[in-house]
């Protein structure tokens, strides 16, 4: 029987995607995700413990595998689950998001935990339109799961510049006309 293990659960707001890779281990992979290094049935966690949500969790397991979300558009911030088997500190997951034309770093998490644990909230840069997932392993290997994204805050409109009142001239106070003394007669 599938046990699910329940902590940690979700994070409600995971409105861009939501993806804890169900049905892995029997040939199901997410629309337009990529997995280089880790796309076998048996590349997966599914002990109790092992994985998120629910069963079950990517096996990073050799230097380089690596993880490629679907598009999206608007990211706000990310979360997802780790869990070291006997790493060490110099292993690291490389956390990407895709740019106009390059990979930016997010983050780079070294000291990965050894027990289950939720990675986040990490700022998602508002242009990203992928993520990527890289283990640079030295030691040991690294269950993966529940990658949450939420929706970032709407774009603000074009600025648009609006044009400020013209200021009334100030009138300039005329000189009082001159008059000339009225000659006095005798």
């Amino acid at each position: 029987t599938e046990e699910s293990y329940l902590t940690p659960t979700p994070t409600p707001d995971c409105s861009i995607l939501f993806e804890g890779f169900n049905g892995f281990q029997t040939g199901t992979r997410p629309l337009d995700w990529t997995f280089t290094g880790c796309n076998a049935n048996t590349d997966v966690y599914t002990g109790v413990g092992q994985f998120g949500y629910a069963l079950p969790s990517i096996k990073l397991d050799t230097r380089g595998d690596r993880i490629e979300s679907a598009s999206f558009v608007r990211p706000g911030q990310l979360s997802f689950w780790v869990r070291g088997f006997s790493v060490n500190p110099t292993s690291a997951l490389f956390v990407q998001a895709f740019m106009t034309d390059s990979w930016d770093t997010l983050t780079e998490i070294y000291d990965l935990p050894v027990t289950g644990t939720t990675i986040g909230p990490i700022d998602v840069f508002p242009t990203a339109s992928r993520l990527r997932f890289q283990f640079e392993k030295e030691y040991g290997n690294l269950a993966f799961d529940d990658v949450c994204l939420s929706l970032g805050p709407p774009s603000p409109p074009p600025i648009t510049p609006t044009p400020s009142p013209s200021a009334s001239p100030t009138p300039t106070p005329s000189p009082p006309p001159s008059t000339s003394p009225t000659p006095s007669t005798p």
